[in-house]
């Protein structure tokens, strides 16, 4: 019980820095655990991560309110480190692609991605002129639904072990395209 005081601060309460440490650890854990039980399950242990994420992420660190988990920047600090860690996972991806393989999975690529970014914008875009938005909310409403997870679908070839595949080729270059012609479409949108 003396090491806990020496750890609090004069006002009896946890530092922020031990506090985030807390969060992480509770976070890397459930994410550990979900997604053994998701591999046990035959499925890629990324589906049980991002169910951790949800479960855990703000729900658990916000709603709760749990004394011990309060801090102002936790929520913050998970945020950054969730972007530092999408960036890593890009990186590791990368280095395990073959710029010459992922050349070769060139038409379907493209037709994924390309497909990939017109048929959401086209139905998102209609669903929102159905419920009365104005044609330039639609068209932001259908740009927003074509953005896709590319770290997702990395890691989920790579729990797989199906990066280096024909199929995985592919879908990362679709994936890629996507999300240029996404960047590139709100870009113009914004633009005009």
């Amino acid at each position: 019980m003396k090491s806990l005081s020496l750890l609090l601060a004069p006002t009896g309460e946890m530092p922020s820095f031990l506090v985030i440490i807390l969060g992480l650890a509770i976070l890397i854990m459930a994410a550990k655990v979900l997604g053994d039980l998701s591999g046990r399950l035959g499925q890629p242990p990324v589906l049980g991560e991002l169910v951790a994420g949800i479960l855990l992420g703000p729900t658990f660190l916000d709603v709760l309110g749990l004394p011990i988990l309060e801090s102002p920047t936790l929520g913050l600090t998970v945020h950054h480190l969730g972007q530092i860690d999408v960036i890593l996972l890009m990186f590791i991806a990368g280095m395990e692609t073959e710029l010459e393989d992922l050349r070769r999975s060139g038409r379907p690529a493209i037709l994924g991605g390309t497909l990939g970014v017109v048929v959401p914008l086209v139905m998102g875009s209609a669903a929102a002129w159905l419920f009365n938005y104005d044609l330039p909310r639609s068209i932001f409403v259908g740009i927003t639904l074509s953005a896709t997870s590319v770290s997702i679908s990395a890691q989920t070839l790579l729990d797989m072990g199906r990066l280096r595949s024909l199929e995985g080729y592919a879908l990362l270059g679709a994936a890629v395209i996507d999300d240029l012609l996404v960047i590139l479409g709100f870009s113009l949108f914004i633009a005009i």
